[in-house]
């Protein structure tokens, strides 16, 4: 009987090499068990900062905010839903830029042309789509190109639903739309 008792405790309580290279395999499954947790607390995290790209004001919600990555001047682009009240984009700001205007893409006399706006209208129950070759945010003299992979901070300004400041996120030259972005891996500036 007291053998058997001190077979128990040592199996409790290894003293031995050997006892104790048994238990390795115990702590590496639990090793790989925290790490898996870590991994999906993670993932968690990043599909919440994903989701917060979305940003709401008053009735309006902001999806999908994007720029082209550029050296010297550049447009940020979104969507505006509106789920109430006709508003109006009245206005932007960005320390990325000495100056920041709401531009309009028009055409004169078949050449291209941006065209400084004083507003973008965001319809009753509609919306509004900041798009190249469109209404967009345009900033001029950056302060420090803009790379792909990188955010930085925009503050738009509305008539009746105020002010609210977003993440956009830089895409590569040439870009045709932010839609497919990975949030979780854009670097703030």
């Amino acid at each position: 009987m007291m053998n058997n008792m001190t077979n128990q405790t040592n199996t409790l309580y290894p003293t031995s090499k050997t006892s104790i290279s048994r238990m390795a395999p115990m702590a590496a499954l639990v090793l790989a068990l925290v790490v898996a947790l870590g991994l999906v607390v993670s993932n968690l995290v990043g599909i919440a900062s994903a989701q917060a790209a979305e940003v709401k004001v008053g009735s309006l919600m902001i999806k999908d905010a994007w720029a082209r990555g550029t050296p010297r001047s550049g447009g940020a682009f979104m969507t505006i839903h509106n789920m109430g009240a006709a508003d109006e984009l009245i206005d932007a700001r960005a320390d990325l830029a000495k100056k920041v205007q709401l531009h309009r893409t028009v055409s004169e006399g078949g050449i291209m042309k941006m065209k400084h706006v004083s507003g973008i209208p965001v319809p009753a129950k509609g919306m509004a789509t900041l798009k190249p070759g469109s209404y967009h945010v345009m900033m001029m003299g950056l302060n420090k190109p803009m790379k792909p992979g990188q955010s930085f901070p925009l503050t738009l300004v509305f008539k009746q639903a105020g002010e609210v400041t977003i993440q956009v996120g830089i895409m590569k030259m040439g870009a045709t739309g932010g839609h497919k972005m990975d949030h979780k891996k854009m670097k703030k500036n």
